[in-house]
């Protein structure tokens, strides 16, 4: 049974079994699905020589699991390149993570000192560092400590604070940072206003959403399919 999670990415999905092996299924043209190739799978298949994984996460054209030992694994199209990790490959420098989130073209990991780490595309400031370059390597998010959850959307990031506040960072072309406007790209994490007693967070591809210690849901960013939940088309800059 697939009973801990499924992830379902852009053309690919992954499930992670009880016993902490991953199967994946779906499109394999970037080696996301870990197999060692690059042919599409139409049934579930194990992720050869992965084992005691506890989370896992997928991006458009990558995968990443969160092993037990704090480690994070990743394979497909890591460079935005030609050159694929066909095979799960160890990140280096990355221990003690606790949890991992994938963005569209990026990776983040949350640290069991509550830093959060990110690694791969950057042309919108998602991972927070206060630049804007692609990162091979994981780099720490810029002035964030003490957070306690990650999400990714397709070019930003979310993180939650220990104190129930949510930041955001990367592209704000849709208001999907919350802070009000829209356009332009925030390099290094903003606290998303009006917002407080958070209990978790989560991302569509450009819209944000977070739920609150009362129950009640709030969303934010682009909503033309009505993903927003108000009961209009209208984009919202704020919570």
């Amino acid at each position: 049974h697939f009973t801990n999670s499924i992830f379902k990415a852009y053309l690919h999905s992954v499930a992670l079994k009880n016993n902490g092996t991953v199967w994946v299924w779906g499109d394999n043209n970037q080696a996301q699905l870990g197999n060692g190739t690059t042919t599409n799978v139409s049934t579930p298949q194990q992720v050869p020589g992965l084992t005691g994984v506890t989370a896992i996460a997928a991006g458009r054209i990558f995968t990443a699991a969160l092993k037990s030992n704090g480690t994070v694994w990743n394979w497909g199209n890591l460079l935005g390149t030609t050159s694929l990790t066909t095979t799960p490959a160890q990140v280096p420098g990355l221990t003690g993570i606790i949890a991992i989130a994938t963005g569209g073209y990026h990776f983040l990991a949350l640290k069991n000192d509550g830093t959060v780490w990110g690694w791969r595309e950057n042309i919108w400031g998602q991972l927070g560092n206060g630049i804007i370059v692609p990162i091979s390597a994981p780099v720490q998010m810029t002035g964030l400590t003490g957070i306690i959850a990650i999400e990714g959307g397709d070019s930003f990031s979310l993180a939650l604070k220990n104190d129930g506040t949510v930041w955001a960072c990367g592209s704000n072309m849709y208001g999907q940072l919350g802070n009000g406007t829209t356009g332009g790209n925030i390099t290094t994490a903003i606290q998303v206003p009006v917002l407080s007693g958070i209990t978790s967070i989560a991302c569509g591809s450009l819209s944000s959403y977070a739920l609150k210690n009362d129950g009640t849901m709030w969303a934010w960013g682009y909503n033309d399919y009505c993903e927003l939940g108000v009961g209009d088309t209208l984009m919202r800059t704020s919570p």
